[in-house]
């Protein structure tokens, strides 16, 4: 479980955003290996999804009266726990939930990106 938003961020900019810049790279350098490059690509993001929507699954429920929670829910396919998983307060899931949101929309940009490739 996520324990700030300085832990998540800490994760998409040291682990999570320096790999898919590296994979994006040899993605445009391997044309006679294009799509076992592209498999990777889309494997590990399919897998970082899934991080980020645990993520939104256990911050989400209890928020309905402060976010969209349904249109979050019904938008990315979401399975929200039936109570919140976490011992942060709403202000801090809220932030948590908001730079998910735009992990979770980078990662499609960067999947059509190299769709297009």
């Amino acid at each position: 479980m996520i324990k700030s938003l300085e832990d998540l961020e800490r994760i998409w900019n040291q682990k999570h955003h320096p790999h898919i810049s590296q994979l994006l790279e040899e993605l445009a350098q391997n044309n006679d290996r294009k799509r076992p490059a592209l498999d990777n690509f889309i494997r590990f993001i399919s897998k970082i999804f899934k991080f980020y929507a645990n993520i939104l699954n256990e911050t989400l429920p209890g928020l309905n009266n402060v976010i969209p929670v349904e249109r979050i829910v019904s938008t990315l396919k979401l399975h929200p726990s039936k109570q919140r998983i976490t011992t942060l307060d709403d202000d801090q899931c809220v932030q948590i939930i908001h730079k998910c949101v735009i992990y979770i929309a980078d990662l499609s940009r960067y999947r059509t990106h190299a769709a297009k490739t």
